[in-house]
């Protein structure tokens, strides 16, 4: 059984699985609702499931790139539920994750997230005959520009990068329209469903965070930002999973 969250966008879920059958879940649209929501969903959908904390084999959750407040809220929520059950955490890239949800596509798999700016952070996946989850192009943040030249044949288009930036992203497109399909409505957004699927298999392959875990950002935080405290932007995301994340990098 395992405790699954995506906390990384203000579309935020959560689900309780057992193998690959949900027991339950629940998902809520609302920008900084993270911290008042997700504890007192975690425990609604426990009981629903008839599942304690205790009976747990793993919690899984989706570690960026995302929002600065709410991959914090959920990495505090794993560690807490870790340091309290004896648990492990295993973490899932946001944009992989999204990719877990189109199980059966032929072809590689684009998601898009919005970064800032008229930017967007991206990565292309591609499942394999035998059922592996292939990475095509690592995450990136970027223009609309760069993600079409990261596109080469037809290829499956999704997210909030894409649902909320189709201005930007899609004239630039335009020219290589029979290279991109867009994934149907219900398919485009993060899932705690999906961060289960994931997790349950690194679970089963012992892939589990250590003692230092942070998410996986593009950018600086909000609040320095506001500050004025900005160096150079970053071309690829820091892969956190690890290792602490150097000073300086928040939200894409």
């Amino acid at each position: 059984k395992v405790l699954a969250f995506e906390t990384a966008t203000s579309r935020q879920s959560v689900a309780v699985v057992d193998d690959m059958q949900v027991l339950a879940s629940a998902s809520h649209d609302e920008p900084g609702s993270h911290t008042r929501w997700l504890l007192p969903t975690i425990d609604r959908l426990l009981t629903i499931a008839g599942c304690s904390l205790a009976q747990l084999d793993g919690l899984a959750l989706s570690n960026g790139p995302g929002s600065f407040t709410g991959l914090r809220v959920g990495l505090a929520t794993a560690l807490g539920l870790r340091a309290v059950t004896g648990r492990p955490i295993v973490t899932i890239g946001t944009l992989e994750s999204m990719a877990w949800g189109l199980r059966g596509l032929s072809g590689p798999l684009c998601p898009i997230l919005p970064s800032r700016k008229g930017e967007v952070c991206w990565a292309q996946y591609e499942w394999s005959p035998d059922g592996r989850l292939k990475t095509l192009v690592e995450p990136h943040v970027g223009s609309p520009e760069a993600v079409r030249a990261s596109v080469t044949r037809p290829t499956w288009v999704l997210g909030d990068g894409w649902a909320l930036s189709q201005e930007l992203v899609a004239p630039v497109l335009s020219a290589r329209a029979r290279e991109w399909r867009e994934v149907s409505p219900e398919r485009q957004h993060p899932s705690a469903g999906n961060v289960a699927q994931a997790g349950l298999e690194r679970l089963r392959r012992g892939e589990v965070a250590g003692d230092m875990v942070a998410p996986l950002y593009v950018q600086r935080a909000e609040a320095e930002l506001k500050h004025g405290m900005v160096e150079g932007k970053s071309a690829r995301i820091l892969r956190g999973a690890g290792k602490a994340p150097r000073r300086g990098h928040g939200r894409s």
